[in-house]
């Protein structure tokens, strides 16, 4: 009598004359998943799909200079955020200033 692999998933061990036959019936049940039993059409899979879908970026208004940008970024007109003028838009405005005075 020899013990086949399918004795550690807890099948009874078999005979060897029917080892291969049996077992490849008992490992297909074990191994295999279910497959459909029909094509599923594109608008079945569309619809299924379709909670899936990322929501879209907001849209905001600088609150300074009224200009369109992404919610939580620096505005790239005027360099306002949060109510007040950033240090990088200071610096640029000195910056520009001062080539404007050497020119």
């Amino acid at each position: 009598m020899r013990v086949s692999i399918s004795n550690s998933i807890g099948i009874k061990p078999t005979n060897s004359s029917n080892l291969v036959s049996s077992n490849s019936s008992t490992f297909a049940k074990i191994l295999y998943m279910a497959e459909p039993k029909k094509k599923l059409s594109k608008t079945r899979t569309n619809l299924r799909r379709s909670t899936y879908q990322v929501p879209g970026t907001g849209i905001a208004k600088c609150g300074h200079c009224q200009a369109v940008i992404l919610p939580h970024i620096i505005c790239p007109q005027c360099g306002w955020y949060g109510g007040e003028i950033t240090r990088l838009a200071k610096v640029k405005r000195i910056i520009a200033d001062n080539s404007d005075v050497k020119s």
